[in-house]
């Protein structure tokens, strides 16, 4: 179907990883020596400088790797290794509540964050995280007070919004979470996820013309018809949503998303 909040593994709300390479550079400028225990040096005859021990791995930057590759069980075990390695920091503990938020263990996430705020008061990204929990264990006034908060320390954050905006539109208040989006897509032009969670929006409120404007803007025709159709279904309209498959269908008769919610308020056989 449709929604639309990103992060992995809920109603999607935002959230993005960077992955950084590396540049291998080839050359020499002479013959590394080779590298011994400090008794292969001393019996080689040579200085305790040419002794070398491998590096300790960055804990928290494999922890990042496996995050972004859903293996959060994993991250959590590299977690607690760059805990035992840098002592406790609040990115460590926010990550961990990210992990465990993903695990669908609420109340161990929310333990983390809290640690993660009380040894910085003001990162953003733990209010922010904090407050996705709330809404999902259902507090949705606790969690638009950690939105608010972690707006006022960042108000750059687009994602931010976005995911005060969804809050507010799951709660039923279409103004305040038409307000959210359009201030992450003023922040971010380019957000789409703010973009198609605004077109719910006003899908909801009633203002079809312009949602259906919105959805042409940030995706092919055919796909527009069918989230237009998912939101008609979510307003109860079952027939306005059957027509509006139907004619995605015809316009891409290969999109998977048209081709099974027809079938699901058709009755029509899934190929």
């Amino acid at each position: 179907m449709f929604f639309a909040r990103a992060i992995t593994g809920h109603l999607l709300r935002t959230g993005c990883l960077l992955v950084t390479g590396c540049l291998l550079l080839t050359g020499c400028a002479a013959k590394t020596p080779p590298a011994y225990t400090p008794d292969d040096a001393m019996g080689h005859g040579l200085p305790p400088a040419l002794t070398t021990t491998r590096p300790e791995p960055n804990h928290l930057a494999l922890a990042k790797e496996m995050i972004g590759k859903g293996y959060h069980d994993i991250a959590l075990v590299q977690l607690e290794k760059a805990l035992t390695m840098r002592g406790e920091k609040a990115e460590i503990y926010h990550r961990m509540g990210c992990c465990h938020r993903e695990k669908k263990a609420y109340e161990e996430a929310k333990q983390c964050f809290a640690k993660a705020l009380a040894m910085e008061p003001d990162y953003a990204p733990a209010h922010n995280d904090l407050a996705m929990t709330l809404d999902l264990t259902g507090d949705p006034e606790a969690a638009q007070r950690h939105y608010k908060r972690a707006i006022e320390i960042n108000p750059a954050r687009p994602d931010f919004y976005n995911n005060m905006g969804f809050s507010h539109l799951c709660a039923g208040h279409l103004d305040l979470a038409r307000d959210s989006f359009t201030r992450a897509i003023t922040l971010d032009d380019s957000f789409f996820l703010a973009r198609h969670n605004l077109a719910l929006c006003l899908g909801f409120a009633g203002k079809e013309a312009e949602a259906m404007a919105l959805l042409s803007e940030i995706m092919a025709p055919a796909e527009a018809l069918n989230n237009m159709g998912a939101i008609h279904t979510l307003t109860h309209n079952p027939e306005q949503a059957a027509d509006l498959f139907s004619r995605a269908l015809a316009m891409d008769p290969t999109l998977p998303a048209a081709r099974k919610n027809i079938a699901a308020t058709k009755g029509a056989p899934k190929k």
